[in-house]
């Protein structure tokens, strides 16, 4: 996975990239269009305490997996001091619950992103409904 990261941020981020790895490897190669964000989109970095490493060394953010609040605090700690830096952190798999929100508001989460549950679409919609009201509060 590192070294994929590395490369792709070559393409990304050199007029000519190239790359020599023990898994990913191109000659002199130009890629085009670049990425309008500079110096290249944001990696999200996805895992647990087993990825801060490659969080501080490759990402600009963390991805968390419906970690609840109580526990993410003191990863963030943790990513944070591993990476040397202030992550940005964004968690997945979260409920539609005001006052878990306010919890990770609480703790500077920059972005969650609801749970949708695969039901038919009637019901889908009734979860779609309650995300739009839900999320309304928080703007």
């Amino acid at each position: 996975m590192d070294e994929r990261l590395r490369a792709i941020r070559e393409l990304w981020t050199q007029e000519k990239a190239e790359f020599h790895g023990e898994f990913v490897d191109f000659a002199p190669a130009y890629s085009w269009p670049k990425p309008v964000q500079r110096p290249h989109p944001p990696i999200y970095v996805g895992g647990g305490e087993g990825a801060f490493p490659r969080v501080a060394a490759l990402g600009d953010a963390w991805l968390a997996n419906g970690v609840p609040p109580g526990q993410l605090g003191p990863q963030i700690a943790r990513m944070r001091n591993t990476a040397g830096r202030d992550v940005p952190v964004t968690v997945y798999g979260v409920p539609a619950d005001p006052a878990v929100i306010e919890e990770y508001a609480r703790l500077d989460v920059e972005r969650l992103l609801f749970s949708l549950p695969t039901v038919p679409e009637a019901e889908t919609l009734t979860h779609l409904d309650r995300f739009a009201e839900v999320a309304g509060r928080f703007r």
